[in-house]
């Protein structure tokens, strides 16, 4: 016999069979439902969209500047501002609280605020705002001690964002009344 024919059959035979493995790959990959992406990534978008928010923001702020409306830019700037230091800690703390208690990642946070055309109207509006915190703080102690973490973390950084909403108007007004 010809020792080459073997190696041929041999040849033919690794070729058929890696051939039916790649079938089968692409098969399988084909068929395959589509992979969720982790919940870590549910977090990274919505502190990105927190970013992106406070980017237009500061944006607009930029612009008003420009243009002298000074009363516009700062109300701009605070709402820029508030979204990255107040709304990026919130989905990052609350988005990790929700994935340890298997809970939904809750998203973005959007927080804006408008010119006040006064001292007297930013001191009367932070002072809603603080007093609607009140309230929300309290429901969140009592969701603490009553073991619904991941309630207890929205709710403490709803008081929080409450709180840089009336500071951030109070700000706005105190600007806008020189």
């Amino acid at each position: 016999m010809n020792s080459n024919r073997s190696r041929a059959a041999t040849l033919i035979g690794v070729t058929a069979a890696a051939g039916a493995f790649g079938v089968a790959v692409m098969m399988s990959a084909a068929t395959a439902p589509t992979a969720r992406a982790d919940d870590f990534s549910d977090i990274i978008t919505a502190v990105e969209g927190d970013f992106t928010l406070g980017q237009g923001d500061f944006s607009v702020a930029a612009t008003d500047f420009g243009s002298g409306e000074f009363d516009d830019g700062v109300a701009a700037l605070l709402s820029g501002v508030d979204e990255d230091f107040v709304g990026v800690p919130d989905n990052l703390f609350v988005g990790s609280v929700d994935l340890l208690t298997n809970e939904p990642v809750v998203g973005i946070t959007t927080i804006g605020i408008g010119p006040e055309p006064d001292f007297a109207s930013g001191l009367a509006d932070a002072e809603s705002q603080f007093a609607d915190a009140g309230p929300v703080f309290s429901t969140a102690a009592t969701d603490l001690f009553s073991g619904d973490y991941a309630g207890a973390a929205d709710l403490g950084f709803f008081g929080v964002i409450e709180d840089a909403v009336g500071l951030s108007l109070l700000l706005s007004g105190a600007v806008d009344s020189f």
